[in-house]
């Protein structure tokens, strides 16, 4: 919105927020204003968005973890199994 010269930005601000008050979802801003709202808002989305990015990656690595935890688990009872049955330890290693 343009101010005339001879106005001030306070005076017009004031007569516009008076003719506003009915409207409860408009609100006169500067641009000031509406680049800090923005700047907000991204800044929310973009924290929102690296939580959920690290939550992802921790649960990736435990399912890694618990993979490989359970690999093992299975091979050392293959191995003790093997070597009960009478397999030297180079032929239960294969």
């Amino acid at each position: 919105m343009l101010i005339k010269d001879g106005i001030g930005e306070d005076q017009a601000r004031t007569a516009l927020e008076s003719v506003l008050v009915d409207y409860e979802q408009v609100r006169a801003q500067t641009k000031e204003e509406v680049k800090d709202e923005a700047e907000n808002q991204i800044n929310q989305t973009v924290t929102i968005v690296s939580v959920l990015l690290f939550i992802s990656v921790v649960l990736a690595v435990l399912g890694v973890a618990i993979t490989l935890a359970l690999s093992v688990f299975e091979r050392t009872k293959e191995i003790g199994l093997t070597r009960a049955v009478g397999a030297n330890e180079s032929r239960s290693n294969e």
